[in-house]
Formats: C-alpha cells, structure tokens, sequence
C-alpha cells in the first residue's frame, strides 16, 4: 500500500481531493497546525505515477490561479485498508437512503451497504449526497420505467433507484473495476439490476435499452457537457436527468449545454461546493 500526501489552502481542500480520488482507494482531509492549511490524504493499492499526479495538480492549480502544491508518496506498511474504511465508516443519512457498510446493523428498507473496493463512492462525497437527495425529491411525483446510472461507481445511485422504484435499472462504468464492484454490492443490496462497462453509451446494451425516461450521471463537467447530444437522444419524451460533479463555476457551461439541446432546468441542488441538477426533457 502507498500514502500520497499534500497540502492546500482549506478552500480548495475538496478539488484536491476529487483529484486523488481517482487513484485511490481513500481520501482524507484533516486541519494541520498551520491556521488555514488542510493535509489530503490518499491510500492507493499500488505505487502511484508521482510525476503523473504532480502534473495533474499542477494543471488543477494553475486553473485555480493558485501554486502547485508539492506531493509526497510514501510506502506503507500492509494493511487491509478497504476493510478498515468501511469498519470505521459512518452511516450517512440522506432523504430516505441510509448508506452504510456491512459492518453496521440494518437500519430500514432503505438501507444502501456498500463495499468500496477499489472504486469511487462511498457516499461521503456531496456529489453522492445531491444525487441521491434529488433522487429522494424526484421520487415523490414520478415514476421512471427505465433507468440508467453512467458513471456508477460503485453503484449507490443504481441501487438507491432499484430500491425505490419498480423499474428496469441498468448501471455503467469506464472502469471494469469499478463495474465489478457495483456487480457486488447490488448482490450484497439484493436488487435486480444490470451492470455493464461502457464509454459513455458505446456499449449495446446501454443503447438497445434506450429511451430512458431517468438518466443519473454523476461524473464530471467536461463530459457531462460532451454528453449532453447522447442524453437528447438516449431519453424519453418529458423524461429527465440528474446530472452531478460539477463545481459552482462549471454549472452555468453545463446548463447552456443542456439547455442548447432543448432540456429544461428544473431544479439544482448545492452541496459544500458542488451542485446537482435536473434536467426534463420537453414532450415535444
């Protein structure tokens, strides 16, 4: 197991922080003893790239206006760290969903148990927790037949739907690691639902079960915006879509994206920095 470390100012910790997320197995953030400056930390498998992620941070800083931070990688010694992050891990509350790990005893119905593995989403991130509260939000006066999660990670948000709704759900991921994972917990969670690995909608089965009438992704700006000619043309009429992992100051490049391809803003949700938003497509 690997530890890399670096410093930023508290107000950028979160950014940061998505960063090393997609390395990594954990990401953690505490307050160091200099006022105004947060340590992150991440647990990786296996030896991270250093000058790789040195470059990205640089990248992200310079976008920022801000100095490359310095990145430290260090070996540890082993040590069963997924388990101990869903041992130490906290249930999280969020509209009717309970997110938890098998570590802690059933709560309701609701419960999503999840097993990180090596894939993004436990449900502490605020891009999770929007999602999921406007799934809860969505749930109160529609009801989708078909449902798809791009980008599932782990597959939270494709069970929270499998569990709130009597509807065909597929789940999807680049990542055949993380599509293994979301494969498991839909297993653990005991719901019906389809787990594939695809680019965006390149795979078949992500096509043939098209016209959605609820898309979920909750990935990044950049291709949430290249995405948005492929959800006009994957969504049912007055169908809608919950789009998340964007910044404060990506959402209005998101909503001119969506709103050229003719959707409807609807509602946005803001959580720490990040935002939410759901798109309807018109009838006509």
């Amino acid at each position: 197991m690997w530890r890399v470390t670096l410093t930023v100012a508290e107000t950028e910790a979160t950014v940061f922080a998505e960063l090393l997320e997609s390395v990594s197995i954990s990401v953690s953030r505490f307050e160091t003893t200099s006022r105004g400056l947060w340590a992150i930390e991440a647990i990786c498998e296996r030896r991270p790239d250093r000058h790789g992620l040195q470059c990205q941070t640089a990248l992200l800083a310079a976008a920022l206006g801000l100095a490359s931070p310095e990145i430290t990688v260090s070996r540890l010694q082993d040590f069963d760290w997924v388990a101990h992050v869903n041992k130490i891990a906290q249930p999280i509350h969020v509209g009717r969903f309970i997110i938890r790990s098998q570590q802690h005893n059933r709560i309701g119905a609701k419960d999503i148990v999840t097993d990180a593995g090596l894939a993004f989403g436990t449900g502490e991130h605020a891009s999770t927790r929007g999602c999921l509260a406007v799934i809860d939000l969505i749930a109160r006066r529609y009801r989708p037949r078909r449902i798809l999660d791009l980008g599932c990670g782990t597959g939270i948000l494709a069970i929270a739907c499998s569990k709130t709704w009597p509807a065909r759900v597929l789940a999807a991921d680049v990542d055949p690691v993380a599509a293994n994972t979301a494969r498991e917990n839909a297993r653990i969670n005991d719901v019906c639902m389809h787990v594939v690995n695809s680019t965006g909608f390149s795979n078949r089965l992500v096509r043939s079960m098209a016209p959605y009438d609820l898309i979920v992704a909750n990935i990044l700006a950049r291709p949430l915006i290249c995405l948005a000619g492929d959800f006009s043309r994957h969504l049912s009429r007055g169908g809608m879509a919950v789009v998340s992992g964007l910044l404060r100051r990506q959402e209005r490049t998101v909503i001119h994206a969506y709103s050229c391809r003719g959707f409807i803003l609807k509602h946005r949700a803001a959580l720490d920095e990040w935002h939410t938003l759901v798109f309807a497509k018109p009838f006509r």
